[in-house]
Parts: structure tokens; C-alpha cells; sequence
């Protein structure tokens, strides 16, 4: 599950405070009731990444960038003039 910015910052400053996933887990069961409580993995995974980037978001992504609309829609527009 992806935790919203303002939980992952929860977490990690809770987790440095106390340096106990289970204090962690309980603080963060009482202050977000309706949220999936993370594990220790996930505890984990936030406090290095802090430690390595400063940041408890995730990487930037790369990969295909997307189609810009103005290129489909040209398409679109050549292939109905073609086929109508």
C-alpha cells in the first residue's frame, strides 16, 4: 500500500524517535485508525531511503514518456481524412 506523504514522514520521524517498529506501528495505528498499519519492512524501507536522499518520497520514475494529445490528435484527424 502507498502511504500518503504525510504518513511516510510520520513514520520516519517516529521511527528515529523511538527506534522500535512496534511504537511505530502502535502510534501510527491510534493516529490513523482507517490506514493499513505498515510493517517492518515498509519501516525499513522509508528510514534508508530517508537516510540515503533526505526524502521519504518515492524515486522519480522513468520509463516511456506518454503520448502528447496535440501528436494523437493529428493522428486521429489524418486517419478519419484518409477513412472517414
Amino acid at each position: 500500500m502507498a502511504f500518503s506523504q504525510e504518513r511516510r514522514v510520520f513514520i520516519v520521524e517516529h521511527y528515529f524517535a523511538t527506534r522500535s517498529y512496534a511504537r511505530v506501528a502502535d502510534e501510527f495505528r491510534l493516529r490513523y485508525p482507517d490506514t493499513t498499519v505498515p510493517n517492518n519492512a515498509t519501516i525499513t524501507r522509508l528510514s534508508n531511503r530517508f537516510r540515503e536522499s533526505g526524502s521519504a518520497a518515492d524515486k522519480k520514475r522513468s520509463g516511456r514518456p506518454a503520448i502528447l494529445a496535440e501528436a494523437k490528435l493529428a493522428d486521429v484527424e489524418r486517419t478519419m481524412l484518409r477513412s472517414p
